[in-house]
């Protein structure tokens, strides 16, 4: 019996890695969509500089970055998620060795943003201010939500990460 579970918990593993992989050539075939529009939008209009935001409502990491949107800020349900998805991809850079930047700025700077959400929940909460608290602290978990994505770099072949990292800004 534990020889049969064993094989058993050994071609699921293998199935959830072929699940994976497949996954994975899927979000790269996106992303090189994406590449290829960009680079050749950039090409016909000889634009040099960042993208405009509206290009990034095609961008594939936008459905990830609206879902975090959607779970963690109250003021994005509706329509109003995928439009501030698309600006905050829109932030989005490359420096000259290929690592991401937001808004210039590489992981330290989101780790600010961080930090001033946990200390507004901590002061919101030293004075009995609940709702506030609460607010800040899920802008907190967001936030880091954000960070994880663009710069978390133990699962290379995870979706999402391929849509931020191989893609071009």
């Amino acid at each position: 019996m534990e020889n049969q579970t064993n094989k058993t918990a050994t071609a699921d593993g293998e199935d959830m890695r072929a699940v994976f992989a497949k996954a994975a050539k899927e979000e790269r075939e996106k992303v090189q969509v994406w590449n290829e529009r960009a680079n050749g939008w950039r090409a016909k209009t000889g634009h040099t500089g960042p993208l405009p935001v509206e290009f990034f409502e095609h961008h594939p990491a936008r459905g990830y970055i609206t879902h975090f949107l959607k779970v963690f800020e109250c003021s994005a349900r509706g329509g109003g998620a995928e439009v501030k998805a698309s600006q905050l991809l829109s932030k989005l850079s490359k420096d000259e060795r290929g690592t991401i930047l937001f808004e210039g700025t590489g992981e330290e700077g989101l780790l600010v943003t961080v930090d001033c959400f946990h200390r507004a929940a901590r002061i919101a909460m030293e004075n009995f201010n609940f709702v506030e608290a609460g607010l800040a602290d899920k802008q907190a978990d967001l936030w880091e939500h954000l960070r994880i994505a663009f710069w978390d770099v133990s699962r290379p072949d995870e979706p999402l990460h391929i849509a931020i990292r191989e893609a071009v800004y």
